[in-house]
């Protein structure tokens, strides 16, 4: 056939040299057989036994090629205006690689058929040029532009401040211009004809014109979709050749029908793609699409504020016009090429971050032609603001494809952000089984797992995903997160110094795009990374709220900041966003009378501020366990509490305690962002809006960003910036970029506005979050944007971090509200007291009365050298207060009990060194020190949770290789404890060592509530989360005269401060936080070692503890030795009781234990044992101690069944003969500088600031006051200004709050330092104080 062909042809050129169509049909025939070879090679690919294809097939298919393209190129020399010539060439050369030669090919052929036409009705001489103002020119009518910017409907139509949109609306608007003046000039032609045919008499034409459609021809096919396929036109490969010469000049220049235009701009435009030149591209599809009839003006209106349009279709519509186009083929309105078309634009404007015009491209895309791409990627858009309406579309594009992996794993995604855990892992198995080895499947799976504590199962998905993918970065960062997770160090470091190159990158990449690309390292994982700079960690959290506050701006429901009446207030380059965000959705100037706060403005206080609290964790949560009783601690006489709940109840006390305490308390579970923003903005109306989860699971920052509140605070929930706030320098990643090296002369106000106050309030559209409560040791002055350097940063010679890489860039874009204390409150004091021992209570004396008589007859009857010996108190201890030696005494002997119980085969003078945290906080540095400990300390134990289990075997198998198997068998890991317990239990560790990448934070709470003293180490200037310990540490108190002339203390801790005049208590040497913080490892490991040395374990004499002694001693009944041990033998028989009672309770509380009455006999049975003495106590401890032996020395016993009798044994407990004084109970306690401490930590915990949680709700209601006081102020000098009306005055410019700072103080800074004279107002504390408890 082919050999025909090409007979025939080069006959009719013998005949006419210049027959263009011949060279034509040959140029064809030669492709064909081109592609026929290259067919044949692939067939010889799958069969030859070693994949060659044949070389002569080969180079026929290139030399086809050749002949092919000199024949096209030949018929177009001869006819210039030949189509299917040029259209064929351009695919030819195309698919070749060659694709700018291609684009010269439609280039010539279109200003070739444009020349019939007009200047203002062609688009040939549109070209895209970034340096012109719009980003394009007319090269024909350069004026263009500037004549439509006269137009009044023109301008109507653009944005007024996002340049990329209005340069697009006015491109589109430039190309529906000229396509109206093509549409005039062929009905001017065509009326033309018909009346030149009505002169002569003859007929109507109906010949083509330059507006005529015609059916397409045989071998033409439409654009293709934009999944690669560039080759957008197809030319003719046979004609009728019998045309004469005669017509062939009419058909050239009347032939450029719109069909054959859209088809060639839609190739121009794909070839655009290909390169990338994606401006380009949009051009040539908006000139194709307005050539076939799409609106694109009206399309680009719906979107152009930057909200999602309102949906043109549904799938449900979809559905039924499928069904339709099935029963009728024929008459379907369908356009596949054209929905290709508009998938892609749309998918260029998502890339470009404007997905409102991106979503109004795919709902057209879908009406033209439905296809499971499309349905894909427009759920991906929806997902974050309508996901019921994502899921539809996913659920329709699997109906349209049920195998597109894709639409699995994103309706995976959405059902899991709908709740539906189970039902969105399943999605992901199914697209993992369709695709084995899809890695975005792989991934998203693995981070399921991660989240439900399947951890090890989650890493090897990751791995399966980066072993297809390895540059698949979002994998691997959650590959290393879940390694440190679990405490596998494999390549930790070169991971970590992994993932702050990739930092980077996405930071500098992404720095122009609007909104900024966010980088995949989420903030709260900051917290442990030790690569990250001081600069990196800020724009993480920056970038954040960047996105936070696009996502809101884009929403359709959001009224818009509104603008200044003064322009250049609104729109400043110096924004933390670009002024075309905060543009996109600004109202009229100053339209709505409260600029620039998007929503109106509260009345001012009369005299109730409205404080709003909005958090995730109104339940069994560590938030609430910190917070339950602060709500109900405000003073009602001025506040009125809000508590939004973004979580269902769980029906805890914790969410009952809240719910009692606030005055009014909202579900808020399901709403929508716009709802509960327009609850807080227009019904509750709240003055100050308190964030609690900051960037943690469950909160909804984007509450926040639409600015429903004059005041926003954050607090508790997040340990760091939210960098919602103002930065007025882009990130810079070189090596001496070094903010304090220029920065000591403070905060600068914009060049337009010279009053402090009124700037704070121009910046606010860039600003969601005012202030973070903090204080000096957690968020130093010196780390604050809106601070000016102190005196101390001001001298290189003084503060290393001026030149430390890791530290030198400022940190808090909020300005601080700095507690005198620590910012760290907790409910301790209030929710987690314990109940008292019923065994020791039965014996230990609590009558102070009593107990004065018998202290002051020993210390008439002793000296001070063997007053120790007699009385069992520490000379030290002589000074409490008999209340004092009550509650010690009884802590001493819990701690005993509780110690054994839970460690039962553990010597008595072993020092307990613990920590707490989960363990992705522990890092080989610290736990290369905690191993160091143990080396030095032959005679202690390191005590870990395992939180979560499978970290403890990587933790033992490191532990093993670093420090040997002697010291890892000292490593010893119990289960996580129920809140209470865990608190409880804390007594039993001597000192708690902390972990220094990211503290303890309610942990260093519980540890300090039982009284056992930490070791924290500060290690950062600007991680606020490795700084918390630090804080709570030095709000534990002083020692007082009395303490220090037994206790040791130590210097001021070099690793905090320098403080500023405002908090210069902390400076005061007998804090007992420099026991507990340290300046460096070396000084950690040291200090650690030095406590543990301190203790030593002596006999102390409890007899005259105990009730029976002092009831023995008031009445006379001690004459004689064989009296003191009658009543030491009652003492044991208290103890047998209890354990008897403890013992049958818990078989009668086993499951498996017949319900049986108890033996009336038992306590006269036990009675007569304990008659016979000390023998009958040792036989019936050896059968306790057989059980005991039993358990496991790594987990705890059942509290029910252990007893201070099992003591005696383990001769903790014990009797000894006193020549002096005779028989003598005695217990094995410990002494020296680390009990001195925790004794003082024990004893005053109800006086000590970190746990006065009413004196912290008055510290935040004195800082809350005066940040209204200050925006009172400056929001009626704004209103001046703007000329807006002014507020009614508050209540609170003359209430009883003194102002902060003096006038000449001020400066662009609004951080507000408490004084420490704040002191709770004594109102209703009764409910939540109750001193009866221990």
């Amino acid at each position: 056939m082919y050999k025909a062909s090409i007979i025939y042809n080069n006959r009719i050129l013998k005949i006419d040299s210049r027959f263009s169509e011949a060279y034509s049909n040959l140029g064809t025939t030669y492709k064909a057989m081109a592609q026929e070879c290259q067919n044949k090679n692939k067939v010889i690919d799958g069969n030859h036994p070693n994949g060659k294809s044949s070389g002569d097939d080969q180079e026929d298919s290139a030399k086809y090629l050749e002949y092919a393209e000199e024949c096209y190129r030949t018929a177009i020399k001869i006819r210039p205006k030949y189509w299917d010539a040029s259209i064929n060439l351009a695919i030819l050369v195309s698919s070749q690689g060659r694709w700018k030669e291609a684009i010269e090919v439609y280039q010539t052929i279109e200003s070739l058929m444009e020349n019939d036409y007009p200047e203002n009705a062609r688009m040939d001489h549109l070209k895209m040029d970034p340096n012109q103002p719009h980003g394009f020119i007319n090269e024909i009518v350069p004026d263009m532009i500037e004549q439509l910017l006269q137009d009044p409907y023109v301008t109507s139509q653009l944005t007024g401040g996002n340049n990329r949109m209005d340069n697009d609306i006015l491109f589109v608007i430039s190309l529906a211009k000229i396509e109206d003046n093509r549409k005039k000039f062929v009905e001017l032609q065509k009326l033309a004809k018909e009346q030149e045919a009505q002169a002569q008499g003859q007929s109507t034409s109906t010949s083509s014109t330059p507006n005529s459609t015609h059916s397409k021809r045989s071998g033409e096919s439409d654009n293709t979709n934009n999944n690669g396929n560039i080759n957008g036109i197809s030319g003719s490969s046979n004609h009728n050749n019998s045309h004469h010469h005669h017509r062939r000049h009419h058909r050239e220049n009347n032939s450029f029908t719109n069909e054959k235009r859209c088809d060639l701009y839609f190739a121009k435009g794909n070839l655009y793609y290909a390169l990338n030149n994606f401006e380009s591209a949009k051009l040539e599809y908006f000139k194709g699409l307005i050539t076939i009839g799409v609106d694109l003006i009206e399309l680009m209106n719906s979107a152009k504020n930057g909200t999602l349009p309102t949906p043109t279709i549904n799938p449900q519509k979809v559905l039924a016009a499928l069904r339709y186009h099935s029963q009728n083929p024929e008459s379907s309105p369908y356009n596949h090429s054209s929905s290709s078309i508009l998938q892609t634009l749309a998918k260029i404007y998502q890339d470009v971050h404007l997905p409102s015009v991106a979503v109004a491209f795919y709902y057209l895309s879908l009406k033209m032609y439905p296809t499971a791409n499309t349905c894909n990627n427009l759920g991906i858009l929806l997902s974050s603001q309508r996901l019921e309406e994502s899921i539809h579309w996913y659920e329709l594009g699997l109906n349209l494809d049920p195998n597109h992996v894709h639409l699995y794993t994103n309706l995976g995604s959405a059902l899991k952000d709908r709740g539906m855990v189970t039902e969105g892992i399943q999605c992901y198995q199914q697209a993992i089984r369709i695709q084995p080895d899809f890695f975005i499947a792989l991934a998203n799976l693995a981070n399921v797992y991660k989240d439900m504590g399947k951890v090890e199962d989650a890493i090897e998905l990751y791995c399966r995903a980066l072993k297809v993918k390895p540059d698949f970065i979002e994998a691997f960062c959650n590959y290393v997160n879940s390694l440190l997770f679990v405490c596998n160090w494999r390549d930790r470091n070169e991971n970590l110094h992994k993932i702050s190159s990739i930092v980077d990158k996405q930071l500098m990449e992404t720095k122009d795009q609007v909104p900024k690309g966010v980088p995949t390292v989420l903030p709260f994982h900051t917290f442990t990374y030790s690569s990250l700079t001081a600069q990196q960690v800020r724009e993480i959290s920056h970038r954040n709220a960047d996105r936070v506050l696009w996502n809101v701006i884009a929403s359709d429901w959001f009224p818009g900041f509104p603008r200044s009446i003064l322009d250049k207030y609104s729109l400043r380059s110096n924004n933390v966003l670009s002024t075309t965000i905060t543009s996109t959705a600004s109202a009229t100037v100053n339209g709505n009378g409260h600029y620039p706060y998007p929503y109106p403005i509260p009345p001012l206080p009369e005299p109730h501020i409205r404080i709003g609290y909005l958090s995730s964790d109104f339940n069994n949560h560590p938030l609430a366990h910190l917070m339950q009783s602060v709500f109900g601690m405000h003073d009602r006489r001025r506040f009125q509490v809000y508590c939004y709940s973004l979580s269902p109840s769980d029906q805890s006390q914790y969410r009952h305690t809240i719910e009692r305490g606030a005055d009014y308390f909202v579900d808020m579970n399901n709403w929508s962002i716009k709802d509960i923003v327009e609850r807080i903005a227009l019904v509750d109306k709240i003055h100050v809006l308190v964030n609690l989860n900051g960037y943690t699971k469950g909160g909804k920052n984007e509450i926040f960003a639409a600015r429903p509140c004059p005041i926003q605070i954050a607090t508790m929930g997040f340990a760091g910036t939210m960098g919602a706030g103002n930065i007025d320098r882009e990130y810079d990643p070189s090596p001496d970029y070094n903010e304090y090296t220029n920065g000591s002369e403070g905060p600068k106000i914009s060049e337009e506005e010279e009053d402090p106050d009124l700037d704070w309030f121009d910046r606010l559209p860039d600003r969601w979050m005012d202030y973070l409560v903090g204080d000096e040791i957690s968020c130093p002055p010196d780390t604050v944007i809106s601070e000016p350097l102190s005196h101390d940063m001001k001298s290189v010679a003084d503060r290393e971090i001026r030149n430390d890489p890791l530290q030198n860039a400022k940190m808090f874009t909020e300005s601080i509200v700095y507690m005198p204390q620590s910012f760290f409150v907790n409910d301790h004091r209030q929710g987690f007291r314990e109940e008292n021992d019923p065994e020791i209570e039965d014996i230990l004396e609590t009558d102070p009365n009593r107990l004065q008589l018998v202290d002051m007859n020993i210390k008439a009857a002793t000296n001070e050298k063997n007053f120790e010996r007699f009385s069992g108190d520490l000379l030290e201890e002589d000074y409490l207060t008999m209340d004092e030696k009550i509650r010690w005494r009884r802590e001493q002997l819990k701690r005993v009990k509780m110690r054994h119980e839970l460690f039962p085969n553990l010597k008595e003078d072993t020092v307990i060194y613990a920590n707490f945290n989960q363990l992705y906080k522990i890092d080989p540095l610290i736990f290369n020190t905690w191993l160091n400990i143990l080396k030095r300390m032959k005679n202690s134990i390191l005590w870990l949770l395992r939180f979560p289990p499978s970290g403890e075997n990587n933790l033992r198998q490191y532990a093993r290789n670093y420090a040997g198997d002697e010291v890892a068998s000292r490593v010893i890991f119990t289960d996580v404890a129920p809140k209470h317990m865990h608190i409880y239990r804390g007594r039993i560790a001597d000192i708690f060592l902390d972990t220094v990448e990211c503290n303890a934070h309610t942990t260093a709470a519980d540890i300090l509530w039982s009284g056992t003293p930490i070791i924290t180490y500060p290690k950062y200037q600007f991680k606020m989360c490795s700084r918390v310990a630090a804080s709570v540490a030095y709000a534990t108190g002083a020692w007082n005269e009395r303490d220090l002339k037994y206790s040791y203390h130590t210097v001021p801790c070099t690793a905090i401060g320098p403080f500023s005049e405002k908090a210069q208590s902390k400076n005061n040497p007998n804090l007992l936080g420099h026991e507990m913080v340290v300046g460096s490892y070396k000084e950690y490991e040291d200090r650690a070692v030095e406590l543990g040395m301190s203790m030593t374990w002596t006999s102390r004499n409890i007899t005259t503890w105990t009730k029976e002694y002092t009831h023995a001693f008031i009445n006379h009944q001690i004459n004689k030795p064989d009296d003191q041990m009658t009543l030491i033998q009652n003492i044991f028989n208290h103890l047998s009781i209890h354990q008897q009672n403890q013992n049958h309770n818990t078989n009668l509380n086993h499951p498996n234990h017949p319900n049986q009455n108890p033996n009336p006999n038992q306590n006269q049975n036990q009675n007569q044992m304990m008659a016979n003495g000390v023998n009958s106590i040792n036989n019936n401890n050896n059968n306790n101690n057989n059980n005991n032996n039993s358990q496991n020395p790594q987990n705890p016993q059942n509290p029910n069944t252990f007893s201070m009798i099992n003591l005696y044994k383990k001769n903790v407990l014990s009797i000894t003969q006193n020549p002096s004084t005779g028989p003598q109970l005695e217990i094995l306690l410990p002494q020296g500088s680390l009990v001195a401490l925790r004794r003082k930590l024990f004893l005053t915990r109800d006086q000590m600031p970190l746990f006065h949680t009413a004196r912290w709700v008055a510290q935040l209601e004195y800082a809350v006051t005066e940040m209204m006081k200050r925006w009172e102020n400056g929001y009626k000098k704004l209103c001046q200004r703007e000329k807006q009306q002014v507020p009614r005055p508050s209540s609170l410019i003359d209430n009883s709050y003194p102002p902060i700072d003096k006038p000449e103080d001020r400066t662009l800074s609004r951080s507000i330092w408490v004084p420490e004279e704040v002191q709770a107002i004594d109102l209703h504390y009764d409910n939540y104080y109750m001193p009866n408890q221990n």
